[in-house]
C-alpha cells in the first residue's frame, strides 16, 4: 500500500478515536440552518456560497482538539462543529474601519458588547475564564478581548476565547473559541527541583542538535505550573513519549521551565538562540513537550 495513503488512513483512524465522544453528526440541513442563525445574528447580508470539507482543527500550538466545517458567504466565514453546531470561529469581511486615535466607546461598554456576542454565539465565560487581553487597536478601529481558561487555579494557554468588536458600529468583527470541557488532575506529585533536573537532562541531550556543539545552557527559570496538551517536542524522534497518540491530546498539569543559552565557541559566526520552554509532567516527572 502507498505509504502516504497508509499514513492518512492511520491519522484518520486516530482522529476518529480521539473525537469519538462527540456523538452523532448533525445533518447538512441542520448545519445550514445554524449558519443562517449566525448570519442573522451578525447582520451578514450575503447568502451561503460554499461549504468546506470537514477537517480536524488545531490549537495555536498544533494540538488537534476538535472537528470543524467552514461555511462561507460574501462577507462571512464561519467554522462550525459538525456534531453540535457550536460556533468555533467567525470572520466578518467588513470594509476596513478608518484609523482613529481615540475610541468612541469606553472599555467596559465594549467588553459588555463582546460578552453579549459570546453568549449569543453559544459560548460561555465561566468563572474559570480569566481576561488576559483587553485593548483598543487604533489601526483597525476594533476592541480586542481575550479570555484564558483555567483548570482549578492553573492557566491553560491553549484554550482561549478571542473576540473583536468594531468601535464605530458595535458589530462583531472576529471570534474564535478554542475551549473544550476537558479536565485533568491538578495536584502536583513531583517536586519542582526534580522536574527541573529532568528538563535540564533532556535539553542537554538535544542541545547539540538544536544549536550545535558550541552552546551550553545559560539560565533556567523557576517552574511555572500550567495546563498543556503534550506535544512531544524535545523528545527523540524514535521515542516521542509513551501512550497512545490520542492520550497525548489530553491536558496535563506541567512545570514549564524557560531556558536560555550561551555561546562558548571561538568563532565570530554564531546563530541566534531564542529561549525555549520545556514542559515536565507534574504528576510523573516526564518531559512531555514544550515550545
Amino acid at each position: 500500500m502507498n505509504t502516504k495513503l497508509l499514513t492518512s488512513i492511520i491519522y484518520a483512524t486516530v482522529f476518529a478515536c480521539a473525537f469519538a465522544g462527540e456523538g452523532s453528526k448533525l445533518s447538512d440541513e441542520a448545519l445550514r440552518k445554524r449558519f443562517l442563525e449566525v448570519r442573522n445574528l451578525v447582520d451578514s447580508q450575503g447568502p451561503l456560497k460554499s461549504v468546506g470539507e470537514e477537517k480536524v482543527l488545531l490549537t495555536e500550538f498544533g494540538t488537534p482538539t476538535r472537528w470543524g466545517i467552514i461555511f462561507r458567504s460574501d462577507d462571512l466565514e464561519a467554522t462550525l462543529n459538525p456534531f453540535s453546531g457550536r460556533i468555533i470561529s467567525l470572520d466578518m469581511r467588513h470594509k476596513k474601519n478608518p484609523a482613529t486615535a481615540k475610541p468612541r466607546m469606553k472599555e467596559e461598554q465594549a467588553k459588555a458588547i463582546a460578552e453579549s456576542y459570546i453568549r449569543k454565539l453559544g459560548s460561555a465565560l465561566h468563572p474559570n475564564m480569566k481576561v488576559i487581553h483587553k485593548a483598543f487597536d487604533p489601526s483597525t478601529g476594533r476592541w480586542n478581548f481575550a479570555w484564558q481558561r483555567h483548570i482549578d487555579k492553573y492557566p491553560f494557554p491553549e484554550e482561549t476565547i478571542f473576540i473583536a468588536v468594531n468601535d464605530a458600529d458595535e458589530r462583531l468583527s472576529a471570534f474564535k473559541d478554542r475551549t473544550t470541557d476537558r479536565r485533568c488532575p491538578t495536584k502536583p506529585v513531583i517536586e519542582e527541583e526534580k522536574a527541573k533536573a529532568s528538563a535540564e537532562l533532556r535539553i542537554k541531550a538535544v542541545l547539540p542538535e538544536m544549536f550545535g556543539k558550541d552552546y551550553k545552557i545559560g539560565t533556567v527559570s523557576r517552574g511555572i505550573l500550567q495546563i498543556v496538551y503534550p506535544n512531544g517536542r524535545y523528545l527523540p524522534q524514535d521515542n516521542p513519549g509513551t501512550g497512545s497518540p490520542e492520550s497525548k491530546w489530553r491536558p496535563r498539569l506541567v512545570y514549564s521551565f524557560d531556558f536560555t543559552f550561551d555561546y562558548i565557541g571561538s568563532s565570530d559566526l554564531r546563530i541566534a538562540t531564542p529561549p525555549v520552554a520545556v514542559w515536565v509532567d507534574a504528576l510523573i516527572g516526564d518531559v512531555v513537550g514544550g515550545l
